[in-house]
């Protein structure tokens, strides 16, 4: 049965080095940076329209796609750091942030499987194989 990893600030906290969480703001802004990048992949996961719908708002998204989320969200608070940006490990992290963007591009376009997660109680069911009404995001719910 799978499910759909929640990524929490503890989860985030491994991807970062001792002197980047000293630097960090409060744990509302790191929370608030997670929220963000999980309905971001979530956008893309459901865009594909091959998976169940992943609803934003809960900081879930597929077991396969959690790093490439984690690296996304490094990347972004990282950017709130004068002075981080610039480390020993950009070039590498830099690669890596950009393997991450375009895996959910390729979500997006159905050319990357992700992880089977139609078991999870919290997506909504999927829409067989036709797409029916609006192909694309609905911007209409709130992110």
């Amino acid at each position: 049965m799978a499910l759909l990893t929640t990524i929490t600030t503890d989860i985030v906290k491994n991807y970062l080095t001792d002197a980047e969480l000293g630097s960090f703001l409060d744990e509302a802004e790191i929370q608030r940076h997670i929220r963000q990048v999980c309905d971001l992949v979530a956008a893309h996961v459901n865009n594909s329209g091959r998976y169940p719908r992943i609803p934003h708002g809960q900081c879930k998204v597929p077991d396969s796609l959690s790093g490439d989320a984690c690296v996304i969200i490094r990347q972004r608070l990282i950017s709130l750091i004068p002075g981080m940006a610039d480390t020993l490990e950009g070039a590498t992290r830099a690669k890596e942030y950009a393997a991450a963007i375009e895996n959910l591009r390729s979500v997006a376009r159905g050319e990357l499987q992700v992880n089977n997660y139609a078991d999870d109680p919290s997506v909504e069911p999927a829409v067989g194989t036709a797409v029916t009404g609006n192909p694309y995001q609905d911007w209409s719910r709130p992110l």
